[in-house]
C-alpha cells in the first residue's frame, strides 16, 4: 500500500478505501432557481425543453446555461492548504501489474500530468483527494463501493432497541450491545474538561505576561494535537459500538428504536451532567444502527416519545 513519491524520494503514497455517500445538495437548490431563468429566456416550448434535460443530465453542455449555473452554485471556502480534490476528468488511471497502478493527475501546467504509481489492487475511480500529512507522506482517499447481498421479502422478526449512556443499545430480549461504552464517554468527557482548564489557565498566564504570550500561543495552544486526539477517540468509540453491532445483528430483522434528536426538558441538571450529555454521541449511534440495517437488509423504524 506505500510506494514512493517520484518527485520526492522521502515521500510515500497511502491509499484509503472509504465507502461514503455524498450528495451535492448546493448544485441541486441552483437548479431549482435555474429552471425559472430558463422560462424567461426560451419563448419555444422545445427550446425549454431541451434546455430542463440538460439541467439535468449535462448542464456544461449548452454555453449560456454553463455560465447561469456557475453563478447560481455558491462555491465553499477552505482554510486547508495541505490537500486538494480531483474528479473524474482531472486524472486518469491504468494497471501496470496485478498489485501496481499507475495515476496521473493534473499539474499546474497545462497539458503536462504528474505520474504517480501505487500499489494498489483495484483501480481507483470518482472524486479522489491527495493530501500532504505533517510527516511528509502523501495520501489519496478514493472511494470505494461496497456490494451488498439484500435478502428476499420482508424480515419476519422484530427487534427493539432502546438507546442508552451505560450501554450503547439495550434490546428488548435483554441483550446488551456495546456494553460499557459509559467508560469510554466518561473518561473521553473527563479528558477534555481537564484539557480545558488547563488551557484557560495558560491562555490567562499569556495575556498576564505580554512577554511570553506569542511564545505560549504558539507552541502551546494549538489545535493540532488537540484535534488528533480528539478524532482518535471519536473513531475508538465507533469502532466499539459498530464491532458489537454487527456480531449481535447478522441476519434481516425488523429494528424499532427511539428518536433521540428532540431537546432535553426539564429541571436543569448539574455541570458534570451536562458535560456527559454533551459527548454521549447520539448521532453515532443512530448512524451506526442505520449503517448495520443497511449491511443486513433490515428495515429500520425510529419511534418519537410523546409524553401524555
Amino acid at each position: 500500500m506505500f510506494t514512493q513519491h517520484p518527485f520526492c524520494p522521502s515521500a510515500e503514497i497511502n491509499v484509503f478505501n472509504k465507502h461514503h455517500f455524498s450528495v451535492v445538495a448546493q448544485q441541486e437548490a441552483a437548479k431549482t432557481f435555474l429552471i425559472r431563468d430558463i422560462y424567461r429566456r426560451a419563448k419555444d416550448d422545445s427550446q425549454r425543453k431541451r434546455l430542463i434535460n440538460l439541467l439535468k443530465t449535462n448542464p456544461t453542455a449548452d454555453n449560456w446555461l454553463h455560465r447561469q449555473f456557475r453563478k447560481q452554485y455558491l462555491k465553499g471556502y477552505t482554510f486547508v492548504r495541505n490537500q486538494i480534490v480531483y474528479q473524474g476528468g482531472g486524472y486518469s488511471c491504468k494497471r501496470l501489474t496485478r498489485n501496481t497502478i499507475q495515476l496521473e493527475v493534473a499539474g499546474l501546467i497545462k497539458g503536462k500530468r504528474i505520474t504517480l504509481k501505487l500499489r494498489c489492487r483495484h483501480i481507483i475511480k470518482g472524486q479522489i483527494r491527495l493530501i500532504r500529512t505533517t510527516l511528509g507522506t502523501l495520501e489519496i482517499h478514493c472511494t470505494r463501493s461496497k456490494p451488498l447481498v439484500l435478502p428476499h421479502g420482508l424480515p419476519t422478526q422484530k427487534l427493539g432497541i432502546d438507546k442508552g449512556y451505560t450501554e450503547g443499545f439495550y434490546t428488548c430480549d435483554g441483550t446488551k450491545i456495546a456494553s460499557g461504552l459509559g467508560k469510554l464517554l466518561t473518561a473521553k468527557t473527563n479528558r477534555i474538561t481537564h484539557t480545558n482548564c488547563n488551557r484557560y489557565r495558560l491562555f490567562a498566564h499569556a495575556q498576564s505576561k505580554p512577554s511570553k504570550s506569542a511564545t505560549i500561543l504558539k507552541n502551546n495552544l494549538g489545535h493540532k494535537v488537540k484535534s488528533r486526539r480528539l478524532h482518535r477517540e471519536k473513531a475508538t468509540i465507533q469502532n466499539f459500538i459498530r464491532f458489537d453491532l454487527r456480531r449481535s445483528i447478522t441476519t434481516a430483522v425488523e429494528i424499532f428504536c427511539e428518536d433521540l434528536t428532540q431537546p432535553l426538558t426539564g429541571k436543569q441538571q448539574a455541570k458534570h451532567i451536562n458535560r456527559k450529555l454533551n459527548q454521549w454521541m447520539k448521532g453515532e449511534l443512530q448512524a451506526s444502527i442505520e449503517k448495520i440495517s443497511l449491511e443486513t437488509g433490515s428495515t429500520l423504524s425510529v419511534l418519537t416519545y410523546s409524553p401524555p
